[in-house]
């Protein structure tokens, strides 16, 4: 019997960070990065004044402290949205609303103005006009939405992804971590049904082996601890 840990995206690292875990992924022997999720957007209502992150940034930057978005201190969305205050020079409002269902319901009932969150979550309420997506804070645009607009079309320069993680015990033999990792591999690159199932969930299946998944995650820590330091 061997034991096997999946992170939920950037949860290890931030909490480590923030000072809630003592640990982080370097306690861990890495198997590899199975997914990114490069779909997390900013939403608002389908009849809110702002079109795009001009209008937002325009809007914010007249009323400092006035515009909310639903997020906590900690959360991967609060790097998100200390990214585009940082790029900005903007200051948004924080309001911790609860859970994703909780965000949802916060921003459909206009008790907060601006909703980051993935859009695999609310692609029905896109769909029907309920929320509009400003722009999504990656390196390009996805292909299952192309309509919505990168953050750096739009002159805010910031990325910020999520990614998801496999680990063994520190100490496990290295024929088992890559053999694991051999294994993710084939799953990511050839099974179709994986592939089409990330993507119902607009995430994209990405395989890092344990070097390169290390080296990604370094890079990742950096830029947090960057912009947690800016909160300082």
């Amino acid at each position: 019997m061997g034991t096997l840990y999946f992170a939920y995206h950037d949860a290890t690292i931030l909490n480590n960070i923030f000072g809630l875990a003592e640990f982080s992924f370097d306690e861990f022997e890495i198997a590899g990065i199975s997914v990114l999720d490069e779909g997390n957007a900013f939403l608002v209502k389908g009849d809110s004044p702002f079109n795009s992150l001009e209008d937002l940034i325009s809007h914010a930057k007249a009323n400092p402290n006035q515009v909310t978005v639903a997020t906590e201190i900690g959360a991967h969305t609060y790097m998100q949205l200390l990214a585009f205050q940082n790029t900005t020079d903007t200051e948004l409002r924080l309001v911790d609303a609860g859970g994703a269902a909780d965000k949802i319901a916060a921003l459909l009932g206009g008790h907060v103005d601006i909703l980051p969150t993935q859009l695999g979550l609310v692609q029905a309420y896109i769909e029907s006009g309920d929320m509009k997506a400003l722009g999504v804070i990656s390196e390009e645009r996805l292909p299952e939405m192309p309509e919505v607009p990168t953050f750096k079309e739009q002159g805010v320069d910031a990325v910020v992804n999520k990614l998801f993680y496999w680990g063994f015990p520190k100490g496990t033999p290295e024929e088992i971590v890559n053999k694991f990792s051999a294994a993710m591999e084939k799953v990511i690159t050839t099974n179709e049904e994986f592939k089409t199932s990330s993507e119902s969930h607009i995430v994209t299946p990405t395989f890092m082996g344990p070097a390169e998944a290390v080296e990604y995650m370094t890079k990742v820590r950096e830029q947090y601890q960057e912009l947690y330091n800016s909160m300082q």
